[in-house]
């Protein structure tokens, strides 16, 4: 399974991204654990993609430096996308997940 995750925005306006397989990652089965405890590796009916924002339109919260997040999860063909800002209760469930992310290192 390939993770990616992409973040755009905050003070500076950087764009960084960071990517794990957790089929080579030592902790690959913690890391499956912390998404599918997120809800994000849920298989959509019929194998379509499926992406979600968290809330009702996530991606345009306000604040000049927030954070925007996007998620996204293959495995074994089925590709699901998560997006949202860094910002509330939607982003705390994300956190584990992108703090190990991070101490990986961008990709």
């Amino acid at each position: 399974m390939i993770v990616t995750a992409t973040c755009s925005g905050g003070f500076a306006g950087l764009s960084q991204t960071y990517r794990i397989d957790t089929a080579s990652a030592p902790d690959g089965a913690a890391v499956e654990a912390m998404l599918a405890g997120a809800g994000l590796l849920a298989k959509p009916a019929g194998g379509a993609p499926r992406a979600a924002a968290e809330g009702a339109d996530a991606t345009a919260a306000t604040g000049a430096d927030l954070q925007h997040w996007h998620i996204t999860v293959v495995d074994g063909g089925h590709e699901n996308t998560s997006a949202f800002a860094d910002a509330g209760a939607p982003a705390l469930r994300w956190r584990p997940l992108l703090q190990r992310l991070r101490a990986a290192g961008p990709a």
